[in-house]
């Protein structure tokens, strides 16, 4: 298997009625593929189809297991025949059921671990706005109890014992060739949990190269925030802190917050409500540094690396997988979660340093081409599929 060599990949896929940053990474890397050459066809099931009663109690009387599921891609497989086959997002309709599929069609398993679900009921280890790894370290019983998905105590026990049944079956411990974490943070996490360290690579997700529109040295001003409006994103905290710094803040997205926090802030803190990518990408370029105040692990915050690709420094929480990207002060920097004081020294100081301002913002483009460019991603993608393929040969075409 080389880079060069057309090899015939099928991406599975169950995307979100919401679109998310899983859908958008499962595009990108299916046209990056294509644009090298190779043949990629996608399975992809939505979750538009589970709507009223009925559809809601077959998804969850086989959140475990779905044979329907394992038959449909079945006959994927034997009509397209491909060499690999990368998984993304399996809940709730997929299921490890799609594995066997693979295992009966003989052909190499890899899975993306977009986010924290093989062992959190909600999938992101947070609860009531906080880190909360109960679940991870424990029982999922705690997800019960705190009814951690959709504040729904049956929908909580439905994916609990999901999560039980999955793992006494190891499905994911045998039947997987390679993981993808996309941080090393991530990767320690699934490890102790119970996942074959030497199966698990890191590899980060990519962003389109935005070089081009406004050079580095363009003049910017005025801070940026992304994303949704909501607790675990710890945007309350960012508003708190903003209300003793005199300087422009945009906040663009929306969500369940936004009325409360428009009736605190300040008349500088201006709100966009959700904005097309090419608008996002706009403010980026022009904007002197990103805010990114996250009260949770996320797992490769792409607001971060798109972010860099603009050349736009990030002052980010000390937590997880926006600690990792900033660990080394290069593209930006730390601050931790949920301190408004530091969060405002921190702005203060930056403000006080514009030369420092503007070596940050090289570095962050630098930090791009090195390590989030599609370039690099591409080449990392093919050499774990080409390790899938030996690991699977390896077992001989055989899983427990």
């Amino acid at each position: 298997m080389t880079n060069g060599g057309g090899v015939r990949i099928l991406q599975v896929h169950n995307s979100y009625q919401h679109r998310g940053g899983e859908d958008t990474v499962v595009a990108a890397e299916a046209a990056l593929l294509r644009q090298k050459g190779h043949e990629v066809e996608q399975f992809i099931v939505s979750n538009d189809q589970i709507t009223g009663l009925q559809p809601k109690i077959s998804a969850a009387l086989s959140l475990a297991y779905s044979p329907r599921s394992r038959e449909q891609l079945k006959g994927k497989l034997s009509s397209f025949r491909p060499e690999i086959v990368h998984f993304h997002n399996l809940f709730p309709l997929l299921t490890p059921s799609v594995y066997d599929a693979c295992w009966e069609a003989r052909v190499p398993v890899v899975q993306t671990l977009h986010n924290y679900r093989l062992g959190c009921i909600n999938g992101m280890l947070v609860r009531d706005g906080v880190v909360c790894e109960k679940c991870w370290t424990g029982s999922p019983l705690w997800g019960v109890l705190h009814r951690c998905y959709r504040d729904s105590a049956l929908g909580s026990a439905a994916v609990a014992l999901a999560l039980s049944r999955q793992h006494t079956s190891k499905a994911y411990q045998t039947k997987v060739d390679r993981f993808i974490a996309l941080t090393e943070f991530a990767k320690r996490k699934f490890v102790d949990l119970g996942l074959p360290e030497h199966r698990v690579v890191v590899k980060a997700n990519f962003a389109a190269d935005q070089e081009g529109d406004l050079p580095l040295s363009e003049a910017r001003h005025g801070a940026l925030f992304v994303g949704r409006l909501s607790d675990e994103k710890g945007v309350r905290d960012l508003v708190e802190a903003w209300r003793e710094i005199d300087y422009p803040l945009t906040i663009v997205g929306g969500g369940p917050l936004e009325r409360s926090l428009r009736a605190i802030s300040p008349p500088h803190v201006r709100y966009t409500g959700f904005a097309p990518p090419d608008e996002v990408r706009l403010m980026m370029k022009r904007s002197a540094f990103l805010v990114f105040p996250s009260r949770w692990y996320e797992g490769l915050p792409m607001v971060i690396v798109e972010a860099f690709a603009c050349g736009l420094p990030v002052l980010g929480t000390a937590l997880g997988g926006a600690a990792e990207l900033l660990a080394n002060g290069e593209g930006g920097w730390l601050f931790p979660p949920r301190s408004v004081l530091e969060l405002q020294r921190l702005v203060r100081n930056i403000l006080a340093d514009p030369d420092a301002l503007s070596k940050v913002r090289l570095s962050a483009r630098q930090l791009f081409e090195r390590r989030f460019s599609p370039t690099v991603n591409y080449h990392q993608l093919m050499a774990i599929y080409a390790d899938a393929k030996t690991e699977f040969e390896r077992a001989g075409g055989l899983k427990c």
